[in-house]
């Protein structure tokens, strides 16, 4: 029988679902140029290559490049995990503080 997770590890519902505490996302993010965070940005809205260089008027390796860079920040390796990063950021600003 699997042993049941303990929901009292200090995290709150929305770091469980990101993976990630909010303190830990900000500190990640905050290491970011502000070309970075552009980009980042545009990744979690969904925006693909093509159109984040043609928006920011980089050549694609550039863009590959500024990627490459927030992906070794941010401590991910995925796309889902720049959105998760940034997604958590912009969530925990619209919740109302407890």
């Amino acid at each position: 029988m699997a042993k049941k997770k303990n929901l009292d590890d200090g995290f709150t519902p929305l770091e469980r679902i990101f993976g990630i505490t909010v303190a830990e996302a900000q500190a990640r993010y905050d290491t970011l140029t502000p070309r970075e965070r552009e980009v980042a940005d545009l990744i979690a809205k969904g925006h693909r290559n093509k159109k984040i260089s043609e928006q920011l008027e980089l050549a694609m390796k550039t863009l590959d490049i500024h990627r490459a860079k927030l992906y070794w920040k941010l401590g991910v390796n995925t796309i889902s995990g720049v959105a998760n990063v940034v997604n958590l950021l912009a969530v925990n600003a619209l919740s109302p503080s407890t």
